[in-house]
């Protein structure tokens, strides 16, 4: 996947972060260049496969999956915030 980037090679233990960090990327790219353009949808698609694979990994740890996926919210909310 292009929005991967050059951490597409990196271990499997990096997973939840490479995969949020890819997401944050998309999303900032669109808020910032983006116009709400038909095109885009695919970029939207992206980063919410990238959030979904990254909160799967995230599931496989159930005791920690409550903190770890509203830091995550946290995250993206915080590019709605840098947005405004």
């Amino acid at each position: 996947m292009v929005a991967l980037g050059d951490a597409n090679g990196r271990g499997v233990e990096e997973t939840e972060r490479v995969c949020l960090d890819a997401a944050e990327r998309v999303l900032s790219g669109l808020f910032v260049d983006g116009n709400g353009e038909r095109h885009e949808a695919a970029d939207l698609l992206a980063a919410d496969a990238l959030v979904t694979y990254a909160l799967e990994f995230a599931a496989e740890s159930p005791v920690a999956f409550g903190d770890r996926a509203t830091r995550a919210l946290e995250r993206f909310g915080r590019l709605h915030e840098a947005r405004a």
